[in-house]
């Protein structure tokens, strides 16, 4: 396991390399000048220049990109442009709402899609299945910013309510209010997710019910939710892990839509005002940060296989 895990890291760093050496060259194609959006139109040639100068942007951009390198893996990605203060200060305020709107959403998928994904499977071709299948597929359909505007459109029309938009309350400063208000876009961020789950949770449940194994923990006489239950399901619980994994990261990335629809200050806010501004500092920080999550997520959901199903071992 040791041996495995090592090799694993070791393969992440050229994954990292070449995501840092990507995101810091094609944030500089990007059109506009930083300096002329930072200082405004009317800054004189000696104010544009001092400031790219103050911000090494005069340098070559392989000497820019070795600095910027030696300096994050010291922990020290810059100072923002717009902000003023050093990037991690930026990261350290905006990452605990991403991350905790990324966990509700997830928490909430696989509470709701596991079991009745199991449920849809048990009752495979019946009216609760069909039923299912079908809210899987409409909610699959549906793009997130659509759901967004309708949770907030429809209760304001028809019984003069909408979630709460404005404001926002950490979770250590006020739990309730936080939760409310966090609800309604880990719902929005989740349901795609929930309804993968469900689909994905019926698949491999069914295959794993029609195993041999199966049948005879059935012909032993086993309740039927104790088959389903402990012989069943922890064995279809590998893909749908995968998928959790998955998608864990990909929120912590940063969920851009349900972030603007909700007016959370969260990373995926900060990042797409960042790409707007040219803050390069921020968004090569930013992109460095999800690739990291990424590649330990995925690690982390491999490792997670031999808990799950303990024939599988890695050397």
């Amino acid at each position: 396991m040791r041996k495995y895990l090592i090799e694993r890291l070791v393969l992440a760093i050229p994954v990292l390399v070449i995501v840092t050496l990507g995101v810091f060259l094609l944030v500089r194609v990007i059109p506009g000048d930083v300096a002329v959006l930072r200082l405004g139109p009317d800054a004189t040639p000696e104010e544009l220049q001092q400031f790219r100068e103050e911000h090494g942007l005069t340098r070559p951009l392989m000497v820019q990109y070795v600095d910027w390198v030696g300096d994050a893996l010291r922990g020290d990605f810059g100072e923002s442009f717009w902000e003023r203060r050093p990037v991690v200060e930026v990261v350290r305020e905006k990452f605990p709402v991403t991350f905790e709107l990324a966990v509700l959403s997830i928490a909430y998928s696989a509470a709701l899609g596991i079991p009745l994904g199991v449920i849809s499977a048990v009752k495979q071709d019946g009216w609760t299945d069909q039923l299912l299948r079908f809210g899987a597929i409409l909610f699959l359909a549906i793009p997130a910013f659509w759901l967004g505007i309708l949770m907030i459109t429809f209760p304001s029309i028809w019984w003069g309510w909408k979630p709460p938009t404005a404001g926002f309350e950490h979770v250590w400063d006020d739990p309730l209010g936080n939760l409310y208000r966090m609800m309604f876009p880990a719902f929005v961020v989740g349901a795609s997710t929930m309804a993968l789950v469900l689909r994905l949770t019926r698949s491999t449940m069914l295959e794993v019910l029609r195993a041999d194994y199966v049948r005879t923990a059935r012909a032993k006489g086993l309740a039927e939710r104790i088959v389903v239950g402990k012989h069943g399901l922890r064995n279809a619980l590998i893909p749908v892990i995968t998928i959790l994994g998955l998608q864990l990261s990909v929120l912590l990335g940063g969920s851009v839509i349900a972030e603007q629809v909700f007016a959370l200050p969260g990373m995926g806010t900060s990042m797409l005002q960042g790409v707007f501004r040219r803050d390069y500092p921020l968004i090569q920080a930013y992109v460095l940060i999800f690739a990291a999550i990424y590649v330990l997520m995925n690690l982390g959901v491999d490792l997670l296989y031999s808990v799950l199903d303990p024939r599988i071992r890695y050397s």
